[in-house]
């Protein structure tokens, strides 16, 4: 019997943080074996619209939930979208909306966003000289800025090569949340 506790319990140190690295989730990081990770600091945006009857209403999230909760939501934990999700269209439902329509958009950062020059300070690029600011000082960038820009964006153009390398959309509002889509 003793070695059936011990057999689950390793089965579960083991089980639980491996689910990380198999799963699709990389903004919850709640179980790997990831201490020091830099996902734990990156922000999320997110954007509530009522869509219900074709109309677009942005909810104010503060207004519509409790602040643990936004907090999670701008973690990226999608569970806590989908829960929200539940609850309001339950207590639309409940207020005589027969066809609740909740649209939702969270917007991550990159995990290694504070490493990358285009990330760093935005697509700015103040001198002109075509190089985002954010490669003056770049960790990384031991070569010539324009080079380090070059390696990580290719010839995207500053605008393009923020919005591809920093910005993960993990929700882009197209589903409907009281129907479980969340697209």
């Amino acid at each position: 019997m003793r070695n059936v506790i011990i057999a689950a319990f390793l089965a579960l140190q083991i089980g639980l943080p491996l689910s990380y690295y198999l799963g699709d989730t990389p903004h919850d990081e709640r179980f790997a074996w990831r201490m020091f990770s830099p996902v734990r600091i990156v922000g999320c945006q997110i954007e509530l619209t009522d869509a219900t009857g074709g109309r677009r209403a942005r909810l104010d999230p503060y207004a519509e939930m409790h602040v643990v909760w936004m907090n999670l939501m701008k973690r990226g934990r999608l569970p806590v979208v989908e829960a929200f999700g539940r609850h309001w269209c339950g207590k639309a439902r409940e207020g005589g909306v027969a066809e609740p329509d909740l649209r939702a958009t969270l917007t991550c950062g990159a995990a290694d966003e504070r490493l990358v020059g285009i990330c760093r300070g935005g697509p700015v690029d103040r001198d002109g000289d075509g190089v985002p600011d954010g490669y003056r000082d770049a960790p990384g960038c031991t070569d010539d800025a324009a080079a380090c820009f070059k390696r990580d964006c290719g010839d995207r153009s500053i605008a393009d090569c923020h919005a591809w390398r920093c910005r993960v959309a993990l929700l882009k509002g197209e589903g409907n949340l009281c129907q479980g889509d969340l697209r």
